[in-house]
């Protein structure tokens, strides 16, 4: 891989910036983020939400924030994002674009080039710095799938300093990230178990699993940033939560067995209510705790865990019904502010790609 050319946008059927991270403010209050722009060709993914939208790529956005210690939730989910005049025409990756469902014209994803960021949305206002180098997965940066590539790297420690906007509230932050960049050329799995680990040894881990067990993948950051990976994956279930609205059985709590690396960890979410429902897709999404042993060392940390392709048990058509109530009273929210300054904005900053 080469950068800052590979910070940006490829030719792809499919590609994301994903970050998330766990923060504190001056008060020791604990909070958790999630941010992913995504960038999709609507033709060739089986993402039934945007597939009708008729562009040649396709540009939308999935934000949580959550205040753990008062167990508050934000989602903000855009089925379009529409990028600025200005967006990736700088020397380095430069997204400005508005969601226009929430009538926020602001969010930006900047990178300087040394992988520091500036991450906005209408809740998060942050800036993220790479404490160490990029984990290029599977050793070069991609794995085959379908006799294709997946290009696939990580920013698995990161520095946060910034704010956070929970309703009239701007909280001082600070705090650890982890940023994803993968894009291929094929549509991708639709089923998987995702989770980024970081450990008080200084340790990271990128721990993936598609499709039960057929394809399964650890992704080691050691303290001196040696990278090292495994395939003797061994990952049980050990307690669900059930969703009151899909009715889905989601796994919430794991042992993470490596043979190879001698590695026993249990992971189990902070907060189980984290399921998110974009169009008929329904995944989880949220903070983790962890603990357990590498080699003969006791360990404990924190992390993410991403569940997807979870069957749920209501029909789709509930999922939709659900999805557009929730849409109706955003667009009627967004009715009621300045509809004139938005569009007059709109109008002359963006366009859509």
């Amino acid at each position: 891989m080469q950068f800052p050319k590979d910070s940006f946008p490829h030719k792809s059927v499919i590609e994301w910036w994903y970050f998330n991270g766990h923060l504190f403010d001056k008060n020791k209050n604990k909070y958790a983020f999630m941010n992913c722009l995504f960038k999709a060709d609507p033709k060739k993914t089986d993402i039934s939400i945007i597939k009708n939208i008729p562009l040649k790529e396709v540009y939308f956005s999935h934000s949580l924030l959550l205040d753990i210690t008062n167990k508050k939730r934000i989602v903000n989910l855009s089925p379009i994002s529409i990028l600025s005049k200005d967006s990736l025409k700088q020397e380095n990756l430069f997204i400005n674009y508005i969601n226009p469902l929430s009538g926020y014209i602001n969010n930006e994803l900047i990178e300087d080039g040394k992988f520091r960021y500036k991450l906005k949305n209408e809740n998060l206002d942050l800036l993220i710095s790479a404490i160490k180098k990029p984990l290029l997965h599977n050793g070069k940066g991609y794995f085959v799938v379908k006799n294709k590539k997946v290009f696939y790297y990580s920013l698995t420690k990161m520095a946060v300093n910034g704010k956070i906007h929970l309703g009239k509230k701007s909280i001082e932050v600070s705090g650890e990230a982890w940023m994803d960049h993968e894009w291929s050329t094929i549509a991708g799995e639709k089923k998987w178990k995702w989770f980024s680990i970081q450990l008080d040894n200084n340790c990271e881990l990128m721990i993936q699993e598609y499709n039960n067990f057929e394809n399964s993948y650890v992704g080691i950051m050691h303290q001196n940033q040696k990278a090292e990976f495994a395939h003797d994956l061994i990952l049980s279930a050990k307690k669900t939560w059930k969703s009151p609205i899909t009715k889905t059985e989601y796994p919430i709590s794991w042992k993470i067995i490596v043979p190879s690396k001698k590695i026993e960890l249990d992971v189990e979410a902070i907060l189980p209510n984290q399921e998110i429902i974009f169009g008929s897709m329904n995944y989880w999404e949220g903070p983790i705790k962890v603990k357990g042993i590498i080699g003969s060392l006791n360990v404990k940390g924190n992390g993410f865990m991403e569940i997807v392709g979870e069957n749920p048990k209501n029909s789709k058509l509930s999922m939709y019904n659900y999805n557009l109530t929730k849409k109706g009273k955003v667009l009627f929210k967004i009715a009621k502010r300045e509809a004139n300054k938005i569009f007059k904005d709109f109008i002359s900053k963006y366009h859509a790609r």
